[in-house]
């Protein structure tokens, strides 16, 4: 599957835009949100830049979904789960017990039926991140 419009322009409405670096979490950041090697402090990006950027991002962070998701999803549910891989990391994504709840096909009927909301869930308090997510995606623990 591929990442929809959708969620490219919401999550460069989700996480802004900066045309110069910022310290972010575990690194510099900048545009809508990229960080890497590559981002240092000096650099300047137009909106465009960014843009481009991002598409990229997202792009990796859907080819790890398409490759570690062995369940089939509807493109809500694609996008969501790309937008966790996003945000979360490689890593994180890989080793996570959404992914792991995923294929096991631990999932109730409306999983497979609905269309997860594309709301960004990353602001909702009291759960860890993967369960913010598995509420989103509508997935019985």
């Amino acid at each position: 599957m591929e990442p929809s419009a959708k969620l490219i322009d919401a999550t460069a409405q989700a996480e802004g835009f900066s045309a110069t670096p910022y310290w972010d979490v575990d690194g510099y950041s900048i545009g809508h949100g990229h960080h890497g090697p590559d981002v240092i402090p000096g650099m300047h990006w137009t909106l465009d830049q960014a843009r481009l950027q991002l598409v990229v991002d997202i792009q990796s962070s859907a080819d790890d979904v398409n490759r570690l998701v062995k369940v089939s999803l509807t493109q809500g549910q694609f996008d969501c789960l790309t937008d966790f891989r996003f945000n979360v990391g490689p890593g994180s994504f890989a080793g996570s017990t959404l992914l792991k709840i995923l294929n096991q096909a631990i999932m109730t009927e409306r999983l497979r039926s609905s269309t997860a909301s594309m709301t960004r869930v990353r602001s909702m308090a009291g759960s860890s991140p993967a369960g913010k997510y598995l509420k989103v995606l509508k997935i019985a623990v």
